[in-house]
């Protein structure tokens, strides 16, 4: 009888191991721009899981999951899902250390990762330009940018308006001062008006 009591006890302690939650935990990058976020993800798939998650030196709680923080370290309780970010204006690389109970498990450690900010982040150049300047000496220039912090100049020729240059009673057509017709018909009409006059 002790026997059969001894091995229904194990096979209840290692059911109990083998049906333990388990707790992940990811990060929304490993390479971050300062002042940008990062997330943190936590899953479960255990109950009663709580996280102790250590805050670095300069690094504050944009959302804490509802959490509260307590010298430098931020503690919640998990259920499926729940996403911590974090923020910094420091540069450097930042190990983030951290906890966990689940399903009445001692504390463990997760694995150490490391963060770094003010590195290299990869930007897809997209490229927006301004509108064209004047024309000065038969070209123009306008002005452009990536969305990535590079710029550039573009040029093209260009025909310069002559406004001013032309007789009153010329107009600027393609860049040439040209006579309208109704210049030619008020001269034809002033000529008859001219010759009746004259005639009487």
């Amino acid at each position: 009888m002790k026997k059969i009591f001894s091995i229904l006890l194990m096979m209840l302690m290692l059911s109990g191991l083998v049906m333990a939650g388990t707790v992940s935990r990811t990060f929304s990058d490993t390479t971050i721009a300062t002042s940008e976020n990062l997330d943190i993800t936590y899953t479960t798939t255990g109950g009663g899981t709580y996280i102790k998650q250590e805050i670095p030196a300069g690094w504050s709680v944009v959302d804490n999951a509802g959490g509260t923080i307590t010298n430098d370290v931020l503690r919640f309780s998990l259920s499926g899902t729940d996403i911590v970010t974090l923020q910094t204006s420091s540069s450097g690389t930042t190990v983030f250390a951290g906890q966990y109970i689940v399903d009445g498990s001692d504390w463990l450690d997760f694995s150490e990762t490391s963060i770094t900010v003010g590195g290299v982040v990869e930007c897809t150049p997209s490229w927006t330009c301004g509108s064209w300047d004047e024309c000065t000496n038969d070209e123009q220039d306008r002005s452009c940018n990536d969305g990535c912090g590079n710029s550039k100049t573009e040029s093209q020729s260009c025909t310069m308006d002559v406004v001013g240059e032309c007789m009153f009673y010329e107009e600027l057509v393609d860049g040439e001062c040209v006579i309208p017709d109704w210049v030619y018909i008020v001269g034809v009409v002033a000529g008859l008006v001219l010759v009746l006059a004259l005639v009487k």
